[in-house]
């Protein structure tokens, strides 16, 4: 597993440099993973806010976009846009005709590569609109695939929040993380100023109980 490691942040934001305190610095990264892991996907994937200005990840593109039956999630989808007797060919729907609010409009047709696409003029947006997503925003949770794999685990002594190396067979996550950085030119994943009130409060937290255990002795 990569993780993204946390604990240059946590040391820093207490200036903690003493030996004795590593045991507690070890016991709390835990919470403080933990906690991460929970505040990232939730400004993320439900609020689709970014890691620095707690502003939204960016929007949708309207541009016409290419589609077929693979484009959607499931069959129910696919037939809110081709019609329910459209059937699928190589995983590309048959049909020429788009509805939408109760009408019927001509799609306009590509062949890409010996498939024979649609053109859906409200592009990607629009094909999480008939899926049922979110649309008003990005929150980057299509499959929740992404979602799922932010994970918390243990590197040597301490926890760290990340994914893990790789996304599939040809892009690993660190590729995928920098490619929406890129995109939309925003820290994604991250701690956040929020996160580092949280760290700050979970080490003081801890460090407290190490002294008052050290003072009941």
């Amino acid at each position: 597993m990569i993780y993204v490691s946390n604990i240059s942040k946590m040391v820093d934001s207490l200036n903690l440099k003493f030996k004795e305190l590593t045991p507690v610095i070890e016991k709390a990264s835990r919470k403080i993973a933990s906690d991460l892991l929970f505040t990232n996907k939730d400004r993320v994937y439900t609020l689709g806010m970014d890691a620095t200005t707690k502003g939204k990840i960016g929007n949708y593109s309207t541009k016409p976009t290419l589609i077929g039956a693979k484009s959607f999630k499931n069959i129910s989808s696919v037939n809110k846009v081709f019609g329910k007797r459209s059937g699928l060919k190589s995983g590309i729907a048959v049909v020429k005709t788009y509805k939408k609010n109760k009408t019927q409009k001509a799609l306009q047709w590509r062949t890409v590569g010996g498939q024979h696409l649609a053109i859906l003029p409200t592009g990607y947006k629009g094909i999480r609109d008939i899926d049922g997503d979110e649309t008003k925003f990005v929150n980057l949770k299509r499959t929740g695939k992404m979602m799922r794999d932010l994970q918390f685990g243990k590197v040597g002594n301490l926890w760290c929040v990340g994914f893990p190396a790789n996304y599939n067979q040809n892009l690993t996550y660190s590729e995928m993380v920098s490619h929406f950085r890129e995109k939309y030119g925003k820290k994604i994943w991250g701690i956040s100023i929020s996160d580092e009130k949280l760290i700050d409060s979970i080490i003081k937290k801890y460090i407290d109980n190490a002294i008052n255990q050290k003072t009941t002795k």
